[in-house]
């Protein structure tokens, strides 16, 4: 019995490996590729956009102070230019102040598309409180197309975010300059590598 299956491995092991060889056979392993292309990051200092003291509950919008641009030069805009089987955006704030609010990452080609609701861009939305918040989104197959095209064209991709916080703190925060928010997104992209 136990001589029967040693038998039985080798063979299996020496089928796999000789239809590994064939490029033709219809159940040879496929494989992908999964690349994180991170966007640019930004830090928003709130005493930009709160009062000298903050009362508990007081709201403001906040936003990058410009749209920032990122460069899909030949490094990675000859991987994002490949068929990309699937895309998703992780998005993850952090903050030292106890923080709620409704916020929106855009990206885009175009600089112009940040505000086209009609545009192919990525949009973003995230609700957070407490003192972070991380969420990823699928990205829908148009703006799948967006990025690659924008790779294949070496081009920019323009990055916004912008939306209301409020300060959930129960007693008024002076506010310094460390009482920052950072935001960092990146783009998780699976290319096919063997079909």
């Amino acid at each position: 019995m136990h001589r029967v299956s040693k038998v039985t491995a080798a063979l299996v092991a020496a089928t796999a490996m000789g239809l590994s060889a064939c490029e033709d056979v219809p159940f040879v392993p496929r494989w992908d590729a999964d690349w994180v292309v991170p966007l640019p990051s930004q830090t928003i200092r709130l005493p930009n956009y709160f009062p000298l003291a903050i009362p508990p509950g007081f709201e403001a919008p906040v936003s990058f102070d410009q749209d920032l641009p990122l460069s899909l030069d030949a490094s990675i805009g000859d991987l994002l230019e490949q068929s990309l089987d699937t895309a998703s955006v992780t998005l993850e704030l952090q903050y030292n102040l106890q923080m709620s609010g409704q916020d929106t990452l855009y990206v885009d080609r175009l600089r112009a598309n940040l505000g086209n609701a009609t545009a192919a861009r990525i949009v973003f939305p995230i609700t957070f409180s407490g003192f972070s918040a991380r969420d990823t989104l699928r990205i829908s197959p148009a703006a799948i197309r967006m990025i690659s095209e924008t790779a294949a064209a070496q081009d920019t991709l323009w990055v916004r975010f912008s939306g209301q916080m409020r300060y959930d703190g129960s007693s008024p925060h002076t506010v310094s300059s460390s009482d920052t928010i950072a935001v960092r997104a990146q783009i998780l992209a699976r290319v096919r590598i063997s079909r």
